[in-house]
């Protein structure tokens, strides 16, 4: 029997004579079965999209199953000639340094090689062995002279079959002209080969034989996470696509992306690419991060993989839409880098209750509980705390100073604001009591107070008129 070896591969080759009990036969190959008692012979290795359990007879003994591939575990083919011992079929058949094993040593030029003896009745041959089985598919032979002559025009080249310890005929060429000649077959099982022919005298550079030690499938290998196969017979599994996520050994894609992720070709889990903050995803089966939509306006997306908002803006603010805190700021970067601003405090001049989808410009006569402010600058985009003893109508350009009779008392800030009448006061004076909060304020601007950490009187001023 063939010598054994792992699984799906030979031992040396050798023919042992064996009971048939004792056999045992590589998985991932094709055997033949010789009779009772008899070596059994591997022949070829098991097809792509097949697998071959051990003491298979055929090349496709088993279709593979769907969720799963069958292919050989290489599908690289080398010289497996390179370095391999060569003997000339005639003991002493060369000339000078023209010895028989520089035809495996990967010097291709033409007049470097083997050169057989002159004999007027022909009949030169050479043995390659590989020293292990290889599935040989293409056999080169470089041959001639270094000024191109003796090009070998006629020989043939035969397999060494194991179970017969004979050789067997691959090819045959009756007339060649090239001193390159390379010729494809189907797979063959074999350790060595053999070159042969009546020619009178032999200039061989090379020998290349094309070959694999990789058996094919000894059993069916299931599909990795993000691919799936939903026919038999395959072998290789199909990526999965987009907008679906696959388990291992799947048949068919999983599911649908969750909502709130996507999904883009090869997703396994459908967790794996939540939409950033400040979006939301409220269906399944998204393909790309741009099907990701923004925040609504009035509302923020405070976490990742949302299938809805988290909820509204707090008072005060304005949301413009993609915000991913409740109370947002221009000046604040999207931690998962989505451009655009998210929103900003309300406006002067208008009130933004909770969840506002548009500020709400305040009433004439009216004023925004925010903090008194007073607009400057030459684009009227600074603006800063109304001092004590002056009040500042909307869109004031300075304070205005209260008249004389009248005061501001800071402890009305979250009151109609304006100056009250009450005591014999100077104008643009206030009550002693003005060492309160909007004293303390005096001279800071809305930019650096973050209403966020301020006294909970202060944060949601601009809520109402």
């Amino acid at each position: 029997m063939l010598g054994t070896g792992s699984p799906g591969f030979t031992g040396d080759g050798r023919i042992i004579p064996a009971p048939e009990a004792n056999l045992n036969t590589p998985t991932g190959v094709q055997v033949a079965d010789q009779g009772q008692g008899q070596p059994e012979e591997v022949t070829g290795r098991c097809s792509d999209g097949y697998y071959c359990p051990e003491g298979s007879s055929k090349t496709n003994a088993v279709a593979c199953p769907p969720g799963h591939f069958c292919k050989a575990l290489e599908s690289l083919f080398t010289n497996v000639a390179l370095g391999a011992d060569v003997e000339p079929t005639i003991s002493g058949d060369f000339v000078g340094s023209g010895t028989p094993d520089k035809v495996t040593n990967g010097d291709i030029a033409s007049g470097t090689g083997w050169v057989s003896k002159n004999t007027s009745g022909g009949g030169h041959g050479l043995t390659v062995d590989f020293g292990d089985l290889f599935f040989i598919n293409e056999v080169t032979v470089i041959s001639g002279t270094a000024e191109g002559k003796d090009i070998l025009s006629s020989f043939s080249v035969h397999y060494f079959h194991s179970a017969s310890s004979t050789y067997v005929e691959l090819f045959s060429v009756a007339s060649n002209k090239e001193s390159t000649y390379s010729l494809s077959f189907g797979e063959v099982a074999t350790r060595k080969i053999m070159l042969s022919t009546t020619e009178s005298q032999v200039y061989l550079s090379e020998i290349q034989v094309s070959g694999t030690s990789s058996p094919g499938s000894a059993a069916p290998t299931p599909c990795p996470y993000g691919w799936y196969q939903d026919l038999k017979a395959q072998m290789a599994c199909k990526i999965c696509p987009e907008g679906y996520f696959c388990q291992d050994s799947t048949v068919a894609p999983t599911s649908k992306c969750h909502a709130g992720y996507y999904c883009p070709k090869g997703s396994y889990t459908g967790y794996e690419n939540p939409c950033p903050l400040g979006t939301y995803n409220n269906v399944e089966g998204a393909k790309a991060i741009s099907e990701c939509l923004p925040c609504p306006i009035g509302k923020y997306c405070g976490s990742r993989g949302l299938a809805h908002p988290t909820g509204e803006c707090f008072a005060g603010y304005y949301c413009k839409g993609g915000a991913w805190s409740p109370a947002p700021h221009p000046e604040e970067n999207n931690p998962d880098g989505i451009s655009g601003p998210a929103g900003s405090l309300c406006p002067i001049g208008y009130y933004c209750p909770e969840g506002t989808q548009s500020p709400q410009p305040c009433q004439e006569g009216a004023r925004t509980d925010l903090l008194p402010l007073y607009v400057f600058g030459e684009d009227n985009d600074d603006y800063g705390l109304c001092p004590v003893g002056h009040y500042c109508p909307s869109g004031s350009a300075t304070p205005t100073p209260c008249a004389r009779g009248t005061f501001q008392d800071p402890k009305n800030l979250a009151l109609r604001m304006g100056c009250q009448a009450g005591g014999v006061l100077l104008g643009g004076t206030a009550l002693p009591a003005a060492l309160s909060l909007a004293h303390a304020l005096q001279g800071s601007t809305l930019r650096s107070l973050d209403r966020r950490n301020a006294d909970p009187v202060l944060r949601d001023l601009s809520a109402i008129c």
